[in-house]
């Protein structure tokens, strides 16, 4: 079974080009199981303020955990 999880964390390679005023960072969702950025409907989670990040995380577990696992073979 796959069970997806996501968290945030700073995006080093977009640092500071949405959210450069007032010394804010850009930050990203990954998907910890991959480590690859996230994707919601076509659209890499990357390059967004702190909130903006924690929030969709939040969102993409709560997706991932109302799916049943996949089953694998």
């Amino acid at each position: 079974m796959s069970v997806h999880a996501y968290d945030f964390t700073a995006d080093l390679h977009n640092s500071g080009s949405k959210n450069a005023d007032v010394g804010n960072d850009a930050w990203m969702v990954v998907d910890l199981a991959t480590g690859d950025v996230a994707f919601l409907n076509g659209a890499a989670q990357r390059n967004l303020s702190v909130d903006e990040a924690d929030d969709m995380a939040a969102l993409l577990n709560r997706v991932a955990a109302s799916r049943p696992p996949a089953r694998k073979g």
